[in-house]
């Protein structure tokens, strides 16, 4: 009798032992993934950092913004991070707002007229995309744009644009039903509220590309001292826009050309870009476009609003940084900063 309890005494024990070894394991475990994800969250950090001091530097030696420049070059941006300290975990990506469409610039800055050059703009862009797909109709373009009109202006509802725009009566008899903005929208994804842009149109299939992309809610400018007051040019960085933006910019005659312009500005010999591309002007320069003619009034070749992604990867573990920063003057100081517009972390 006296073995067998001695025995359960014992296996009691074992039991105990080994479930207080399982909780000090979890626990360390679950206190080990906790300071990784931490120290990645700051790697994260350290790489928005870095990029924000590229961009400082190359305001500070460069009027024109260009994908020639370090911040727009993957092996310049790696450089960088090393001289920072960080290892190839931490990874960086720039991207010009002023290389997309600014969809706030459809409506001028009384708020209710539409800007006639964006409204061509936006048909140049939406009609090729619209037209690959079958379940859209040809009257589709015009009709996406009258609703992004009647989404943006501040005329309260009072009127609608066009036969098939849309105000908050249309969107209040949706199940569940929501109000028209009546102002900018803050995200390019708010685009998915506004009649007629579907998810397919917007993020695109295997067999159509989408707008999103291309597509951008930065892209505002200060207007006056008081900075609760923005206006949007709508003005296109024609050094820095992707193929599917240039090819908005050209007259439907000349879009073919947009290639030819993105190839003409990465020409490099030897890793040297041999091309100048700070003037507004470059791209008749390229082959086929000497007659070409962009509205001045749509482009440029400056920006100081940028989408920095900063992440940060160590085994199956990463954290990402989302950050919109402006680039400006410090009021103290008169140096070059950048100031952070939006940041998510994820």
């Amino acid at each position: 009798m006296a073995l067998l309890v001695t025995i359960a005494a014992v296996a009691i024990l074992i039991a105990i032992t080994v479930e207080a070894h399982r909780q000090v394991r979890s626990e360390l475990l679950v206190s080990a993934a906790k300071r990784n994800e931490q120290e990645l969250s700051w790697e994260a950090r350290a790489g928005l950092t870095a990029a924000m001091a590229m961009l400082i530097e190359d305001k500070r030696n460069t009027k024109a913004d260009t994908l020639q420049e370090p911040w727009a070059q993957p092996e310049e941006r790696m450089r960088m991070m090393a001289e920072m300290g960080l290892g190839p975990e931490v990874t960086v990506e720039i991207t010009d707002c002023l290389s997309r469409i600014q969809i706030n610039a459809l409506v001028k800055q009384n708020g209710k007229d539409v800007n006639e050059a964006q409204q061509n703009l936006w048909d140049r862009f939406l009609r090729p995309i619209v037209s690959e797909r079958d379940d859209m109709d040809l009257n589709a373009t015009t009709d996406i744009i009258n609703s992004m009109k009647d989404w943006l202006d501040h005329d309260d509802d009072d009127a609608v644009t066009g036969v098939n725009g849309a105000e908050t009566d249309y969107y209040e008899s949706l199940d569940p039903p929501y109000k028209a903005r009546n102002a900018p929208i803050t995200e390019t994804a708010e685009m998915l509220f506004i009649k007629g842009i579907t998810p397919d149109l917007f993020s695109g299939t295997a067999d159509a590309p989408g707008i999103g992309p291309n597509v951008t809610a930065y892209g505002s400018q200060i207007l006056g001292e008081s900075k609760d007051k923005l206006q949007y040019p709508g003005k296109i960085n024609i050094s820095t826009a992707p193929v599917a933006v240039l090819k908005a910019l050209l007259p439907p005659e000349d879009q073919d050309l947009a290639e030819a312009m993105a190839a003409y500005r990465d020409l490099r010999e030897s890793n040297t870009f041999i091309n100048d591309i700070t003037d507004p002007g470059w791209y008749k320069n390229a082959p086929g476009c000497s007659e070409v003619n962009i509205d001045p009034n749509l482009v440029t070749v400056t920006s100081d609003q940028f989408v920095i992604v900063s992440r940060a990867v160590r085994g199956d573990s990463a954290s990402k940084i989302t950050a919109v920063v402006q680039r400006e003057k410090d009021q103290q100081t008169g140096k070059g900063v950048c100031r952070i517009l939006t940041f998510r972390l994820s």
